[in-house]
């Protein structure tokens, strides 16, 4: 893996943070879309099946920590 030029280095955080989302950003438009072999689209497909199952299962987060001991 190549290193980061050093004025990249120098960047705040924040701002390296943005950069690299901008540079996903575009990479997502230029790339062209990765088809999915038929393996990996029956293994997407039941795994988006298994979630539909489990969404009738799960509940809001407000709804879930209503439901906590208090702390003690």
């Amino acid at each position: 893996m190549s290193e980061l030029p050093p004025e990249l280095r120098t960047l705040p955080v924040g701002e390296r943070i943005e950069l690299v989302s901008q540079l996903w950003d575009s990479i997502a438009e230029d790339a062209p879309a990765c088809p999915l072999s038929e393996d990996q689209r029956r293994l997407l497909e039941s795994r988006l099946a298994a979630r539909a199952d489990r969404d009738d299962q799960s509940q809001a987060w407000g709804e879930f920590k209503a439901q906590l001991p208090p702390k003690s």
